[in-house]
């Protein structure tokens, strides 16, 4: 699948692993957390890499790369489109876990509830 190349500055959205302790806990645990990183060129090998910059899990600037073809399944335009994604790891992450506490959802504030969408279909009312 051929992607094309975002413009340098472009800013996209991706899902990390962040590591979190609790005080009841002994060991650590998982959230996914979604982040936004700006394109800032690109790498030609084997296949393409995207080359971005934002920053990390615990907040620093950190440069990360992506294989161009990753671009609507790791990699997304939207915060929406990776909230989606960093549901599905979490509730995968879930059903692995030994302890019955739910994750962190630091990402449930870029889903829009079903109920506040509106179609493309229904009439506005002013």
């Amino acid at each position: 699948m051929r992607t094309h190349k975002p413009p340098i500055g472009t800013p996209m959205w991706h899902v990390l692993e962040h590591l979190y302790y609790e005080k009841t806990r002994a060991g650590p645990l998982m959230e996914y957390v979604v982040r936004e990183a700006r394109v800032t060129g690109y790498f030609q090998g084997g296949y393409t890499e995207i080359r971005l910059t934002g920053k990390n899990a615990g907040g620093y600037l950190t440069p990360f790369s992506y294989p161009l073809s990753d671009i609507g399944r790791r990699l997304f335009y939207t915060p929406e489109e990776a909230a989606q994604l960093a549901k599905r790891m979490t509730e995968n992450e879930e059903k692995m876990l030994w302890c019955s506490d739910p994750l962190r959802r630091p990402w449930a504030e870029y889903i829009m509830p079903v109920a506040e969408q509106i179609s493309l279909f229904q009439k506005v009312s002013r």
